[in-house]
């Protein structure tokens, strides 16, 4: 039988609480700011990583003159988890942030480290900062409004969010595709609404720009239900009596048939049955 090695680092790693999880990301930005002042840079190793709680505890130990610094300066960086229970895991969301950050604050996100996704990346991000706790609780707090209010224009989309949500969604793809420079998207992106939000989101656009291009999608929508209603069909202009025109709407009202309908019943049947003669025609 062959012996398991039980690697005891990646064990004392497992994290139970969520907010040690929390507490030790804080803790991996912080000293790598400072790896200048660790006695070996390698000590930190990668963020998240499997052994990277015991990598933390590590570090601490063979740097004392940190420890403390790091104790101080965590209590006065991180909010109350409730504070931040509002941030969901909801990528539209996570994404509207994103954008917040870079261009109210300049928050940076390209140099973080490649295993900081998601949720994680925006409350550590948050968690960071580098401002007093008291400026970053009124921060945060400005944040959550204004997402709760940008949510509310949400309902210039309502029309979006029906039976043919898919239909609609592929026809607004296919026409910002056409009309939006700025509209790259993923290939892997599937036309549907929370897409199209994040596209509205990182645009900047206004409301009554919105409004606008919500009114042209409808039209391109009715036009093409219009095209695949007709499939087949082609339009055709006839010169009739008035005394026909009024028989015409007269019988299309009784079998509640279109005029179109009606015209095209009557051919159908002149076709299968026969009825008309020349003479019948000609008298």
């Amino acid at each position: 039988m062959m012996a398991v090695t039980i690697d005891r680092k990646i064990i004392d790693s497992k994290y139970k609480d969520p907010e040690e999880r929390r507490r030790d990301i804080w803790l991996w930005l912080w000293l790598d700011g400072r790896r200048g002042q660790l006695d070996d840079e390698r000590q930190i190793g990668e963020c998240l990583s499997p052994c990277m709680k015991s990598e933390l505890k590590d570090v601490l130990e063979q740097n004392p003159r940190l420890n403390s610094r790091a104790a101080t300066a965590q209590g006065a960086s991180l909010l109350p988890v409730e504070v931040l229970e509002w941030i969901s895991a909801n990528k539209r969301q996570l994404a509207w942030i994103a954008t917040y950050l870079r261009r109210n604050y300049q928050c940076q996100f390209e140099k973080s480290p490649a295993q900081l996704q998601g949720r994680d990346l925006i409350i550590a991000a948050i968690d960071i900062w580098d401002i007093s706790l008291e400026t970053k609780l009124k921060e945060v707090h400005r944040i959550e409004r204004d997402w709760k209010k940008h949510c509310e224009a949400d309902d210039i989309f309502e029309w979006f969010n029906d039976k043919d949500a898919v239909i609609r969604c592929e026809v607004a793809w296919e026409w910002l595709k056409e009309k939006e420079r700025g509209f790259y998207r993923s290939q892997s992106e599937t036309p549907n609404l929370e897409n199209l939000l994040m596209f509205y989101d990182e645009s900047g656009y206004s409301d009554s720009k919105k409004k606008l291009d919500v009114i042209a999608i409808k039209q391109r929508y009715t036009q093409r239900r219009y095209r695949e209603k007709h499939d087949g069909k082609k339009q055709c202009n006839l010169l009739l009596s008035v005394q026909g025109i009024r028989t015409l709407d007269h019988l299309a009202e009784k079998y509640a048939l279109s005029k179109s309908q009606l015209i095209e019943s009557l051919i159908k049947m002149e076709v299968e049955q026969g009825l008309l003669s020349s003479k019948k025609i000609n008298g």
